[in-house]
């Protein structure tokens, strides 16, 4: 009877065990496309007053004194109960002189009217609805042997460029997924990572790994790959998530507006978006900030959306889409992107292909054009030259 008795308690404690890990993956997948349901928030912007702002100070939601937040609470729910919608949080932006506040906003309201009223209000700025953005890279994977060469190491000839440039003292925000810190390839080469997403830090992420490895990971190691700029320090800053349900890697409007004011407070030299969706005149504005402060920005072009979509449509963006790719391109340029060996979770290698990738070949390559700018005594005509690419010809007669 014992015996019974211990049987059943065991399959008892499996099936809560179960059904809590049941449960608790529910939670998440939940949580994870809620982050995508951009259809019922919105973000009223809200202007901070010019004596509020400090300059030098880092940013924080905690941004002002206890006194200013109560104000700036206030009014955002006071906004949100004239609307009939609901204050989740606010976030102030002190560089673009703004406190972005997020609200909910039930089913039956019709949003684009909702916009329009809430503009209209004095108190407000500008309102935008809160937007997704997809990384632009093929769902195809490979089980073939990774190549021991990547296409940019003939086309640019990497090898010998990195005898002199391996983008030593140069860094690059890499705005995307969750990089694999302790890849075998990628072990030193992440200085910093931050999570601008609403949920907790995860394990690695495909695309964000991928992407770091095409622009350092290490070389001469005798494993896996050569990035492109081996020597870069990456600044990993997790703005765009890994759906579970499908396997996308998507962003929204806030969490990359979180991510590239972090990026330009910190004066990176380089920020990676290998991404693209619609245009924000948030997202806009704080990439001209960034700009302004001499900060070179890479977006992958998207064929599909007009102008290769936002961000790589924004005239200052250096926007790169995939030399594989028959269409032309108005504007930007085209570097290596289809069957590109990289680094993957877990300690792996795989063939990626997408503007992601190509976007990121060429953010490597900025990044060997910034050392050579920042060392007095080279002579940088001889990258253009070694290179023999279009792109570093026409790119350093802008940066030079």
């Amino acid at each position: 009877m014992r015996l019974i008795h211990y049987i059943i308690l065991v399959i008892a404690l499996a099936l809560a065990g179960w059904l809590a890990f049941s449960g608790m993956s529910a939670r998440v997948v939940a949580e994870q496309e809620k982050q995508s349901d951009k259809s019922y928030q919105i973000m009223v912007m809200i202007e901070l007053p010019p004596n509020h702002i400090q300059p030098g100070s880092a940013y924080s939601a905690g941004y002002g004194n206890a006194r200013q937040k109560a104000i700036r609470k206030r009014l955002g729910n006071s906004i949100a109960r004239q609307y009939g919608i609901e204050l989740i949080d606010n976030w102030p932006m002190p560089l673009a002189g703004i406190d972005c506040f997020i609200m909910s906003v039930p089913s039956n309201i019709e949003m684009n009217l909702l916009v329009k009223k809430i503009t209209a209000d004095k108190r407000v700025s500008w309102v935008e609805p809160m937007e997704d953005y997809e990384v632009l890279a093929s769902q195809r994977t490979y089980n073939d042997p990774l190549y021991s060469v990547s296409p940019a190491g003939q086309k640019w000839k990497i090898a010998d460029l990195h005898q002199k440039w391996t983008g030593r003292n140069v860094s690059i925000a890499v705005i995307d997924t969750q990089i694999e810190r302790n890849h075998p390839d990628l072990i030193g080469r992440i200085k910093t990572s931050k999570n601008f997403t609403s949920l907790a830090n995860s394990i690695a992420e495909l695309h964000g790994t991928s992407v770091a490895g095409v622009i350092s990971a290490k070389a001469n190691n005798g494993i896996g790959i050569a990035g492109i700029a081996p020597s870069a320090e990456i600044i990993g800053l997790r703005a765009c998530w890994q759906s579970t349900s499908n396997g996308r890697s998507i962003c929204n409007t806030l969490s990359l507006a979180r991510a590239l004011n972090y990026a330009t407070e910190k004066r990176v030299d380089i920020i990676n978006l290998s991404l693209g969706g619609p245009p924000s005149k948030l997202l806009s504005q704080l990439i001209d900030i960034a700009i302004g402060r001499n900060i070179a920005i890479v977006a992958a072009y998207n064929e599909k959306l007009p102008s290769g979509g936002f961000p790589a449509s924004h005239k200052k963006v250096i926007a790169v889409s995939s030399d594989s790719e028959s269409y032309r391109i108005s504007r930007g340029f085209k570097a290596p992107g289809n069957a590109i060996p990289t680094t993957r979770p877990g300690g792996k290698w795989h063939l990626a292909d997408g503007s992601s990738y190509a976007a990121a070949h060429v953010s490597g390559l900025l990044a060997l054009m910034q050392e050579c700018r920042k060392m007095a005594t080279q002579n940088c005509k001889s990258l253009a030259t070694q290179s023999n690419s279009r792109f570093i010809i026409d790119a350093k007669a802008s940066l030079m």
